[in-house]
């Protein structure tokens, strides 16, 4: 079974998921031609991007935080794709680690705020603030979060 990772729009520049799936390098008929689909598709080395986990280590549905660069980042991986946000919500600065988490968003588990995933915009009271969304990207089986760049 074949899956293509979506990922949280960020500058635009490759927020578009490679698109060649493991079907497409099953019926590759040498492996010449499989290696030349797997590096069209293959990301190109960023410095801006930081690994910070496998990508097999953060299944759909769960989230885990780490500390990139000295920045609380917690990453989500919902059905709706791979997400980076700040570990805190921006109403009590509560962690959001181990909040509930559904399709495109996640709550904060001390005051129940939920935050869109994609803009870190607030759904609904008490947080008013968005928090911050950073860039992600799966490169070479590990999850790169950008901790620098906003998204």
């Amino acid at each position: 079974m074949s899956t293509i990772a979506r990922f949280a729009p960020h500058d635009g520049a490759d927020s578009q998921p490679a698109i060649a799936t493991n079907a497409h390098f099953a019926i590759a008929k040498s492996a010449e031609m499989a290696m030349q689909l797997r590096s069209m598709n293959a990301p190109q080395s960023d410095p801006r991007f930081v690994a910070v986990a496998p990508l097999d280590g953060l299944p759909e549905g769960t989230s885990a935080q780490f500390t990139v660069e000295g920045q609380a980042i917690l990453l989500c991986h919902t059905e709706s794709g791979l997400f980076a946000v700040d570990g805190h919500c921006s109403h009590a600065h509560e962690a959001l680690a181990g909040g509930v988490m559904r399709q495109c968003w996640i709550a904060c588990p001390a005051h129940g705020a939920r935050f869109d995933l994609a803009t870190g915009e607030p759904l609904n009271p008490p947080a008013t603030q968005a928090i911050r969304t950073f860039p992600v990207r799966v490169f070479d089986g590990m999850i790169e979060v950008a901790p620098d760049q906003i998204g």
